[in-house]
């Protein structure tokens, strides 16, 4: 949470999760970064989640950025490999 609020302004900012929008929107507000994040893609909302792209490739599109930009820091192997699968580098947090 501190690197995404030293990195406010600096870079746009998607949360793509799993987890349902009223769910995790209520998590963004109580941890008091709810107003930190562009967008929100949640389960549900793409054709295929993850392990599939599209879920990371659809916060790219919206956040108007190339995929090959994007740094998407994960916690499970099935958001790696939908990461891997749109281009994105990425950062396994959980494994730091």
């Amino acid at each position: 949470m501190e690197h995404l609020k030293k990195n406010v302004g600096r870079v746009k900012i998607g949360v793509v999760t799993g987890g349902s929008r009223t769910t995790v929107s209520k998590t963004l507000a109580v941890l008091g970064i709810a107003h930190l994040v562009e967008v929100m893609v949640c389960a549900g909302e793409t054709p295929h989640g993850k392990p599939h792209p599209d879920p990371f490739l659809k916060a790219a599109l919206d956040l108007g950025v190339s995929p090959s930009t994007c740094m998407v820091f994960e916690d499970g192997e099935a958001g790696v490999q939908s990461a891997v699968g749109a281009g994105m580098k990425w950062i396994r947090v959980d494994q730091l």
